[in-house]
Formats: C-alpha cells, sequence, structure tokens
C-alpha cells in the first residue's frame, strides 16, 4: 500500500517514469506472494504500469524533467508566485531526496528552500 502511495506521489508530479518503476517493482516483489490480500496490490500494480506505458511520451530523461520543475519553480517564484515555487522545490526534495542519481537536482531544490533570493542569482 505504501508504495502505491508513492507511485502516486510520482505521478502527481508528472514523473510517470518514476512511477512506472515502482509499480514493476511492486510486481517484482509480489509476483510469487501467496497472500490474497498482496495479490490485489499486485494486479493494481501491473494495471497501472501498463496504463504508464501505453501513455508515455517521449521523455525518458528524468534528470532533465527534474530539472524543468525546478526551473519552472524558479519562474513561479520570480513572478512573485512564492508558494507555489517552494512546493515545487519541496516536492524535488521529498520524492528523490536518498537518490543518488538526483543528489544535484535535490541540493539546488533545498538551497532555493533555504534561502531562495540568494539560490536564483545570477
Amino acid at each position: 500500500e505504501r508504495l502505491i502511495v508513492q507511485a502516486r506521489q510520482y505521478e502527481k508530479f508528472g514523473d510517470r517514469l518514476s512511477a512506472m518503476d515502482v509499480y514493476q517493482n511492486m510486481q517484482s516483489l509480489l509476483a510469487d506472494d501467496p497472500k490474497l490480500e498482496n495479490r490485489a496490490f499486485l494486479v493494481i500494480a501491473r494495471r497501472e504500469a501498463d496504463r504508464i506505458t501505453a501513455s508515455a511520451g517521449t521523455e525518458s530523461d528524468r534528470t532533465a524533467f527534474i530539472e524543468q520543475q525546478i526551473a519552472h519553480a524558479d519562474q513561479l517564484y520570480r513572478d512573485g508566485k512564492k508558494l507555489e515555487a517552494r512546493e515545487k522545490w519541496r516536492s524535488v526534495k521529498d520524492l528523490y531526496q536518498g537518490k543518488s542519481e538526483f543528489e544535484t537536482q535535490v541540493k539546488l531544490a533545498e538551497a532555493r528552500l533555504g534561502d531562495p533570493d540568494a539560490a536564483l542569482q545570477p
């Protein structure tokens, strides 16, 4: 159940590829589990992974996606939409913290959360 919530958080943020990874990992973990309740989660994971696969666009570079989200948040901040910007930066931090491949992007988001004016100086 926790993994489904995590996958949906990725989807809500717009990162369908990470959501699909979570659903596929769930399938691997639950494939041989005999418990009936886990079979339901397996069915959900398969259905959601298939749905994402069927609607997947050409965006395959997660790093570029995350950087686009940070840039969008930066623009929101410059446009005076500070709360929306902080929510995006916080989502980057919360969703990708602890994943070494996104360490740079998480540090960018953290810097902006700490002192946005300084972090956005040219």
